[in-house]
This record gives C-alpha cells, sequence and structure tokens, in this order.
C-alpha cells in the first residue's frame, strides 16, 4: 500500500492553485473575450463595424487593468489603434505599471496598500475628463477589476478624500463586507454607482469587467462605476449605524452629507408623487409600470450566446433583453452602456479542479455565492472537511473560492497578515489541537521514516537554476515562489502502515489559501500553506498560532515557518482560492 508523500502533496497543492490563478490571467480572458474580425470589432456578444467608430479610448481600474490594458493593444494591433486614435488612461497600483504603447497606466497606489490615495484622485479627474470629450461616433472601453474602487476615488462636494478613508478604514476594520462598504462609498462618489457611464459623451461604452465579487453583482464591483446604483442614502446610513460606530472614527461631515442626501432623496419622492397626484388610479398605474420594469431589471435573464464566461446578468434596453452576461442600458446622454463579466471565481475553481483531475485526485469544487464570514472561523470548518477526507475513502481534493473577512484588533495591538494567512494558521491551530496521534508506535515507525530524507525546502535548495525557473524555487527567506508550469509531480512515495493515519499533526495532508491578485492585506505575500513539516517547524520554534491568530500577525508566524506564497502581481484578482489535498491510500499496481 503506498500514498502520496509530503513533497508530492505540497507541490500538487501548489500546482492546483496556480491552475487556477492561470486561467483568470487577464491577458487571456481579454483574448476570450475581444476579438477583430474583417470589419468586425466583436467584445463578447457585442458585434461592431469598425467604420461606424471614429475614435476609440480606453479607462479602467483595477489590480488587473495593466494586463488587461496591454491585452487590448495586441488583439487591436498599431494599425488599427493609429486608425482610431486610440488613447487611454487605467488606474493601477504602482507596482503593476509597465510602458504601453497608447493607453497610460497610472500608478494610483503604493504595492499592498489598498486604499484611496491622491495620485487616484488625479488619475480619477483624468478619467472623468477622458470620457466627457467624447463624442457620439466614439467608443469608450472600460476595463474594471478588483481594487477598482479605492483605485478611483472622486469624493462627492462637500467630503474630502481623508473623509472618505476613514469611513473605509473604520468599515474594514470592524469587519464590514464588499457588499456594506460599498452601500456606503457609492454614495460618496462622483463615479462609482454608475456615475462614471452618467459622464461618459460617447455613443457606446462597453465595460470589460474581472470580478472579484461573490455570485458577480455588477453594482458591486468596484462600486459598480458603470452599472446603475441599486443602494440608496438611507442603506449607507444604516450600514454604518449597524456598526456603532465612535465619533472620532467617521467624521460629522459624513452623517451630514449622506442625511443631506437621503432628505433630498424624500423630498424629490413627494414631488413626484404630488404631480402625478389628482388621479390616484393613474399613479398607481405609473407605480405598476415602475415596478414592472424594476422587475425585469433585476430578475429577467439574458439569452445565451457568449460562451466561456461562467456568470449570469440582466439586462434592459427600452424593455428589451441585451447582452448576455451584461446590463444594457441607455444613460440620458444617450450613450449605450454595456457591461460584461470576462472572469470570477468560478472560473478560478473550475480550473483548478481540472488541474486536480488531471493529477488523479478525486474533487469536490466549491465557489461562493455569498460573503462568507470570518476567515478564522473558514479555517477551522476547512481543517475539519480536511481531516474528515483524509480519514475515509471518497473525495481527496476539495477546492474552494470565496472571500471572508477578518475582524481587527485594535492597530496598537495588530501585527501584519491577510485574511488568507489568518485563515491558514486558524486551520494550523486546530489542526494543534485536534488532529492528534492514533498509537505511539505508528508515530515512531513513521517518524523513524521521514528522519532520515530532506525536507522538501532543504531538497528545492539543491535545484540547479535551470529547474528553479522552470518548475519551483525558494525565494525571498520565508516564501516558496513558483513559476506558472511547475511540470509533473515528484513520484516519490512512502510506505505506511495500513491502519494508520495520522502520526502527527498535520500528517498526510497540505492546506493552502491564497489571493488571486497575489496580495494579501497590506504584505507582499498572497497567502500562505499549512503540512506536516510547517507545523513541526512551529512546535520546534515555539511559536503559539493562537497568540498570532489573536492580534492579527499571521504574515510573521508563517515567515518564521517559511511557509508565505509570494507571486508578486497576478495582473488578475477574482478573490481567494483555497486547496486541501490529503494522502489518499491505493492498491499497488503490479
Amino acid at each position: 500500500m503506498i500514498c502520496r508523500s509530503l513533497e508530492q502533496l505540497r507541490h500538487d497543492g501548489l500546482a492546483i492553485w496556480q491552475a487556477g490563478v492561470d486561467a483568470v490571467r487577464s491577458d487571456r480572458l481579454m483574448q476570450q473575450a475581444v476579438q477583430v474580425e474583417g470589419g468586425w470589432l466583436r467584445i463578447g456578444p457585442e458585434n461592431i463595424p469598425l467604420a461606424s467608430i471614429r475614435r476609440i479610448v480606453v479607462v479602467g481600474a483595477g489590480k488587473a487593468g495593466a494586463g488587461m490594458a496591454a491585452a487590448l493593444e495586441e488583439i487591436l494591433g498599431p494599425p488599427l489603434m493609429e486608425e482610431k486614435e486610440l488613447t487611454g488612461w487605467v488606474n493601477v497600483p504602482a507596482d503593476c505599471v509597465c510602458q504601453l504603447r497608447r493607453i497610460h497606466l497610472h500608478p494610483a497606489r503604493p504595492p499592498g496598500i489598498n486604499e484611496p490615495t491622491e495620485e487616484a484622485l488625479r488619475g480619477t479627474e483624468e478619467i472623468l475628463r477622458l470620457v466627457g470629450s467624447l463624442g457620439p461616433e466614439d467608443l469608450c472601453l472600460c476595463l474594471i477589476s478588483g481594487g477598482g474602487s479605492a483605485l478611483l476615488p472622486a469624493p462627492i462636494e462637500g467630503i474630502s478624500l481623508a473623509d472618505k478613508l476613514a469611513v473605509t478604514r473604520f468599515l474594514s476594520a470592524a469587519g464590514a463586507n464588499i457588499e456594506q462598504l460599498n452601500t456606503v462609498r457609492k454614495q460618496l462618489s462622483r463615479v462609482k454607482g454608475g456615475r462614471l457611464a452618467h459622464a461618459c459623451r460617447a455613443g457606446r461604452l462597453v465595460s470589460l469587467i474581472i470580478s472579484d465579487v461573490l455570485g458577480d453583482p455588477l453594482d458591486v464591483i468596484a462600486s459598480g462605476p458603470t452599472v446603475p446604483d441599486s443602494s440608496t442614502p438611507e442603506a449607507a446610513l444604516e450600514v454604518l449605524r449597524q456598526f456603532h460606530p465612535r465619533s472620532d472614527q467617521v467624521p460629522e461631515r459624513i452623517w451630514h452629507v449622506l442625511q443631506a442626501l437621503a432628505e433630498e432623496r424624500k423630498q424629490k419622492a413627494e414631488a413626484k408623487k404630488q404631480k402625478a397626484g389628482g388621479s390616484g388610479q393613474k399613479a398607481e398605474g405609473r407605480r405598476e409600470k415602475a415596478e414592472s420594469r424594476k422587475q425585469t431589471f433585476e430578475r429577467r435573464p439574458l439569452g445565451s450566446g457568449f460562451e466561456g464566461v461562467g456568470s449570469r446578468g440582466w439586462g434592459v434596453e427600452s424593455g428589451e433583453c441585451g447582452a448576455e452576461d451584461g446590463l444594457v442600458y441607455v444613460t440620458p446622454n444617450g450613450c449605450r452602456v454595456v457591461n460584461l463579466v470576462i472572469g470570477n471565481n468560478a472560473t478560478a475553481v473550475r480550473a483548478a479542479a481540472q488541474e486536480a483531475r488531471r493529477r488523479g485526485y478525486l474533487v469536490v469544487e466549491e465557489s461562493a455565492s455569498r460573503s462568507e464570514g470570518l476567515a478564522d472561523e473558514l479555517g477551522v470548518q476547512f481543517a475539519q472537511r480536511t481531516l474528515q477526507m483524509r480519514l475515509g475513502p471518497g473525495p481527496d481534493c476539495l477546492i474552494s473560492g470565496g472571500e471572508p473577512v477578518v475582524q481587527l484588533v485594535e492597530p496598537a495591538r495588530r501585527g501584519r497578515g491577510g485574511r488568507n494567512q489568518q485563515l491558514v494558521l486558524a486551520a494550523l491551530n486546530y489542526l494543534l489541537q485536534h488532529d492528534q496521534p492514533l498509537e505511539e508506535s505508528a508515530q515512531s515507525e513513521s517518524q523513524g521514516r521521514l528522519s532520515g530524507r530532506p525536507s522538501f525546502l532543504s531538497r528545492m535548495s539543491n535545484l540547479s537554476q535551470v529547474q528553479i525557473e522552470s518548475m519551483a524555487a525558494l525565494g525571498a527567506e520565508g516564501s516558496v515562489v513558483f513559476a506558472s508550469n511547475l511540470g509533473p509531480a515528484p513520484t516519490e512515495s512512502m510506505e505506511v502502515p495500513s491502519t494508520t493515519w495520522a502520526s502527527r499533526p498535520g500528517w498526510g495532508l497540505l492546506i493552502l489559501s491564497g489571493g488571486t491578485d497575489g496580495e494579501d492585506g497590506p504584505t507582499d505575500a498572497a497567502g500562505a500553506w499549512v503540512d506536516e513539516e510547517v507545523i513541526q517547524l512551529a512546535l520546534r520554534q515555539g511559536l503559539q498560532p493562537a497568540d498570532f491568530l489573536a492580534r492579527n500577525d499571521a504574515y510573521n508566524f508563517f515567515l518564521q515557518t517559511g511557509s508565505l506564497i509570494r507571486t508578486g502581481p497576478t495582473h488578475t484578482n477574482v478573490c481567494d482560492l483555497r486547496v486541501a489535498v490529503v494522502a489518499r491510500k491505493t492498491q499497488t499496481v503490479a
């Protein structure tokens, strides 16, 4: 009887995770969504005659913006870009900036700091200027991806950037999810909640969206700059009240502005009601008609026609269905707006599952469609399910996607980390407490076999430079950096007694969680992993995972165990991807 070795589990887990990230690379998604064929520009289900386009302007914001913009230039090619006078401006993190032919990539924030900055505000003003300069024969392409909310700030009158930053920090620290954050941010912005689309004077605006929000709600992704706002000032006020801020945590100006907007909205509704007055039946008929339109807008599915995108969308244009996987509408300025989701978390989960099956695993795959709760709780649940997989027959690989939240402690106690690192540390802590040896003799036997073999990290350090570049390599201290193609998995296996499953905590399993964007909180890591060797390193160093969890300091824990994932910018962002693999006993084939 044989089982997968520690090295193979680690190699497989990293390769499966990487396959998921590769599937949502921004250049790959753009090439699938945009083509130039003859005299046509095809964008998803949209077919636009090139002869009808006078000028093309590209704008956008997000962590995938650089890769999307570079791919778009390659797809269109220099002659077409010259003919259509293509120009553009996309706000991206500073470590994503590169020189493109015609689209300017603006460094809107420092790496690892997912907050609005003055540079981002300056870039947003330029984007507003560009879209306002277009005419009815022009095409505007908007590139939207995760992180776009922070990269595309434009506070409304009466609110400063510092005010918006204060309320965002408060809500994030209080554990608000992305929907709650964006409900507030949209009400305080000149671009979010469809306001960028309303500022656009082009005849057509097509938004290409890589979704970092579970369930792909178009009005939530990057706070929906090209999608009609479904939130209200009243809803934003309710979100703030829910978290009971002190007077020094949310500026008074925020409350005053939201209350004024709510009152203005109420007065407009009353004025419409009075104007409709006279005939109650007529007013009721109008309300029914409006509600009918709302139902169509929110619930009516679009026809099929755009293959390759796993999301769903709704649309309405003059009462008719519009583009597949998107929302179609016309702004008061006459701009026809189409929103297309070209990649999402489900895309990454499916690709990771395919890679796991290719490597011989029986897979359970899950992509969350709504907020998942606290990372600490999710980490415990993930560890429990992994232990269950290791014990019995059935699946030996669990792949899930989602985005939990972290309840942050006060800044004076707070360490470094992110939701993926917090989740894995919570899993490790659970394994230490609950994954105990079944019998002392089995433990001695297993440890004896392991003691004579070099660890995975030490074996990796002996690889040649060619091997390092082609499959996996040690990076900076405390991390493993791995390339897109990890090559075949190690084949070495270790024999174990058929009655033994756990000899030491974490035996025969690997749990990994990483952000598909290569960022996890304000750190240089995408996430972390845990297996038996990581736990033993922690024990030998006397590290107390519960203490690190309590102060949100998972980064410094995994820095000492050498199990951080550092990829650098991946130029995509579809939430988080988690992988668990376990040793599975199989009959030896003669």
